[in-house]
């Protein structure tokens, strides 16, 4: 069995759980939820298509997944370390 990280959001139709899986990133079995998700793990879930359990509707996770990654330099050069 491999491991892989979650992602929960509400049911449109009925706001019962459900879940998404992603084997990408570092898949510790972290849990997300829309606000906390790395795009690094919701590549791994954009496209999947999950069904509801309870109200049986289906549901495909679309994700918008930034082009380009932001990187900041600081220069440490004078700092000491205490």
């Amino acid at each position: 069995m491999g491991m892989f990280d979650s992602l929960y959001v509400n049911c449109p139709k009925c706001k019962k759980q459900l879940e998404f899986q992603s084997k990408s990133g570092e898949c510790l079995l972290s849990v997300y939820t829309k606000e906390s998700l790395t795009p690094q793990v919701a590549i791994g879930m954009n496209g999947d298509i999950v069904k509801c359990k309870s109200c049986g509707n289906s549901f495909k996770l679309e994700c918008e997944i930034p082009q380009k990654v932001k990187i900041k330099l600081v220069d440490v050069t004078n700092r000491r370390v205490k």
